[in-house]
């Protein structure tokens, strides 16, 4: 999954030569989903979307990075 780049980070910050890696550090989410079995009539780019949304032990929202792309790996 690619959730592209961070959208709101410019508004905490007045300069891009201010940036630190602590400050930075929201923009490096790492979330790996290993679909084992599904229903070949589930749009699982919408399903995982949802989940995500809906998911309150998750300390980020999806909807503060440019893109939601999933990528098939063999």
């Amino acid at each position: 999954m690619n959730l592209g780049q961070y959208k709101k980070y410019e508004r905490k910050c007045s300069s891009k030569t201010e940036k630190t890696e602590k400050e930075t550090v929201i923009q490096r989410r790492v979330i790996i989903i290993s679909i084992t079995d599904r229903d070949t009539d589930v749009n699982l780019k919408q399903a995982l979307r949802d989940a995500i949304k809906n998911r309150e032990d998750l300390s980020f929202d999806i909807e503060n990075y440019s893109l939601f792309e999933l990528t098939e790996s063999n």
